[in-house]
Protein backbone atom coordinates (compact mmCIF):
# COMPACT_ATOMS: atom_id res chain seq x y z
CA UNK A 1 0.00 0.00 0.00
CA UNK A 2 2.77 2.39 0.95
CA UNK A 3 4.55 1.99 -2.87
CA UNK A 4 0.67 2.25 -4.59
CA UNK A 5 0.62 5.92 -2.56
CA UNK A 6 3.80 7.12 -3.55
CA UNK A 7 3.17 5.98 -7.02
CA UNK A 8 -0.52 7.64 -7.02
CA UNK A 9 1.30 11.40 -5.89
CA UNK A 10 1.06 11.55 -2.14
CA UNK A 11 4.39 12.69 -0.25
CA UNK A 12 6.35 10.53 2.25
CA UNK A 13 4.54 12.57 4.78
CA UNK A 14 1.27 12.00 3.37
CA UNK A 15 1.58 8.32 3.21
CA UNK A 16 2.46 7.81 7.04
CA UNK A 17 -0.29 9.72 7.39
CA UNK A 18 -2.56 7.34 5.60
CA UNK A 19 -1.10 4.28 6.94
CA UNK A 20 -1.55 5.13 10.53
CA UNK A 21 -5.66 5.04 9.75
CA UNK A 22 -6.35 8.97 10.22
CA UNK A 23 -8.21 10.46 7.20
CA UNK A 24 -5.76 12.70 5.56
CA UNK A 25 -7.32 15.95 3.69
CA UNK A 26 -6.17 16.35 0.02
CA UNK A 27 -5.87 19.09 -2.80
CA UNK A 28 -3.80 18.62 -5.59
CA UNK A 29 -3.45 16.02 -8.50
CA UNK A 30 -3.20 12.42 -8.08
CA UNK A 31 -1.70 9.93 -10.67
CA UNK A 32 -4.27 6.72 -11.86
CA UNK A 33 -1.85 3.42 -13.50
CA UNK A 34 -5.68 2.21 -14.47
CA UNK A 35 -6.65 5.23 -16.48
CA UNK A 36 -2.63 6.69 -17.03
CA UNK A 37 -3.26 10.03 -16.60
CA UNK A 38 -3.38 12.59 -13.71
CA UNK A 39 -6.40 13.57 -11.60
CA UNK A 40 -7.03 16.77 -9.96
CA UNK A 41 -8.69 16.84 -6.54
CA UNK A 42 -10.08 19.65 -4.17
CA UNK A 43 -10.86 19.30 -1.12
CA UNK A 44 -10.97 15.33 -0.78
CA UNK A 45 -11.08 13.46 1.94
CA UNK A 46 -8.47 10.35 1.55
CA UNK A 47 -8.48 7.01 4.64
CA UNK A 48 -7.29 3.85 3.95
CA UNK A 49 -9.25 1.14 5.97
CA UNK A 50 -9.77 -2.60 5.73
CA UNK A 51 -13.26 -4.40 5.22
CA UNK A 52 -14.17 -7.14 7.88
CA UNK A 53 -15.74 -9.50 4.44
CA UNK A 54 -12.15 -9.33 2.79
CA UNK A 55 -9.81 -9.56 4.88
CA UNK A 56 -6.87 -9.60 2.59
CA UNK A 57 -7.43 -6.39 0.94
CA UNK A 58 -7.20 -2.73 2.08
CA UNK A 59 -9.64 -0.21 0.45
CA UNK A 60 -8.97 3.78 0.02
CA UNK A 61 -11.41 6.09 -0.46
Amino acid sequence: MEDLCKKIGFTVEQVRVLLTGKALNFSGSLYSEEYRRKFNVVNAEIKIFSDSTKPNQLFCI
